[in-house]
C-alpha cells in the first residue's frame, strides 16, 4: 500500500481522524475544536478515551480498509494505490495529498468514509481535499465521489450483519432502532440531502431484511448551539420501554468505521441505559473491513475509472 509506480490511479481514503496514543487525546480535542474548549471539557472527553482503551481504532481501521480495497482492485490489474488522508489528526489529508503528487500518477480518485453527504461533513472534506490539491501546479485529474449510501453492496453488507444479530435474539419479536449522527437541523432546512440519503439506505436495508417497522434515532449532538436532528437514541429507548417492548437492536447506519461514537457513546453509554431500563440490547458490528463492504468500494471505484 502507498507505494505508487509510473501511471498509477491513486484512491485517497478520507476520514475524521483519532488519536493514536493517549498522549494525543488532549491535543486532537484541541485541533478539532479549535482549541476552544475549557480544560474541564476536555477531561471529560479524556475520559471517555479512557474507556475504550485510550485511543481511537480509527486510523488503524482505515488503513486496513485501504490494504483491503488496494488487494482488491489490483486482483485485475495492478494500477491502484490506495492512501489514507485524515481531517483533523495525523496523517493530515494536506501531507497526503503532497505524497501522492509527488509520485507518477495519471488520476486521484478522492472517497470519504461516509456515506452520506452533508455540507457539515462530506463538503469539508471537499474542501481541503481541494485546498491541498490546489498549492501544486499538477494537470492530475481527480474525482470526488460524494455520496454511495445506495451501493448495492453497501447494502448488503449492512443487511446481513443485521439478520445475523436478529438470529441471536431467542424471541424475534425486536425493535430496530438505526442510529445516526445528528447534525444541526438548519443545514437540512437549507436543501442538506443527509437526512434523505439516510432514509433511502434505511429502505433498502428493510427490503433486504423483512424488516416493515424502525426507529431513526440520531447521537453524538455537538456543541453548536441551535436545534439538532432528534430524536437522541435515550430517547427512542425509553419510548421503546413504555411499550413494554425487550429486544432492541441498534444499528450504526451512520457510521462505517469504529471509533469513539460507536464503542463509547453505543457501547457505553446508550448499552447501559438500555440494561437500566431492562432491555435486551444488541448492536450490529461496525463495517470496518467487512468484506462485502470492501467489494462495495471496489465496485464504486471502479465506476469512476
Amino acid at each position: 500500500m502507498n507505494t505508487v509506480k509510473e501511471n498509477k490511479i491513486a484512491v485517497l481514503l478520507l476520514a475524521f481522524g483519532g488519536p493514536a496514543s493517549f498522549e494525543e487525546v488532549e491535543p486532537f480535542i484541541k485541533n478539532v475544536t479549535g482549541g476552544r474548549i475549557p480544560s474541564d471539557k476536555i477531561q471529560e472527553v479524556v475520559k471517555r478515551y479512557e474507556q475504550i482503551g485510550g485511543k481511537s481504532p480509527l486510523l488503524e481501521i482505515t488503513r486496513k480498509q485501504a490494504k483491503a480495497l488496494e488487494d482488491s482492485l489490483n486482483k485485475t490489474e495492478n494500477i491502484f494505490s490506495v492512501f489514507v488522508g485524515m481531517r483533523y489528526w495525523h496523517p493530515f489529508i494536506a501531507d497526503t495529498v503532497k505524497q501522492i503528487i509527488s509520485e507518477n500518477i495519471v488520476k486521484i480518485i478522492v472517497l470519504p468514509m461516509t456515506p452520506y453527504y452533508s455540507r457539515i461533513s462530506t463538503e469539508g472534506y471537499l474542501n481541503d481535499f481541494i485546498k491541498s490539491f490546489s498549492e501544486f501546479d499538477n494537470k492530475i485529474n481527480y474525482t470526488f465521489i460524494k455520496s454511495y449510501h445506495k451501493q448495492p453492496l453497501f447494502i448488503k453488507a449492512f443487511s446481513e450483519l443485521i439478520i445475523e444479530e436478529k438470529n441471536k435474539f431467542a424471541d424475534k419479536d425486536l425493535e430496530i432502532i438505526f442510529s445516526v449522527h445528528s447534525i444541526p437541523k438548519k443545514f437540512i432546512d437549507d436543501g442538506d440531502p443527509y437526512l434523505s440519503q439516510i432514509k433511502e439506505t434505511i429502505e433498502a436495508i428493510l427490503n433486504n431484511t423483512g424488516f416493515t417497522k424502525y426507529h431513526l434515532a440520531f447521537q453524538s449532538k455537538g456543541a453548536s448551539p441551535g436545534e439538532w436532528l432528534e430524536p437522541d437514541v435515550s430517547n427512542v429507548l425509553r419510548k421503546i420501554k413504555d411499550t413494554n417492548k425487550k429486544n432492541v437492536l441498534l444499528v450504526p447506519v451512520g457510521f462505517i468505521c469504529d471509533h469513539i461514537e460507536t464503542l463509547y457513546d453505543i457501547d457505553v453509554i446508550y448499552k447501559n441505559e438500555a440494561q437500566k431500563l431492562g432491555l435486551n440490547f444488541r448492536r450490529t458490528p461496525s463495517l470496518n473491513v467487512n468484506p462485502i463492504f470492501i467489494e462495495s468500494l471496489k465496485e464504486l471505484i471502479k465506476m469512476y475509472v
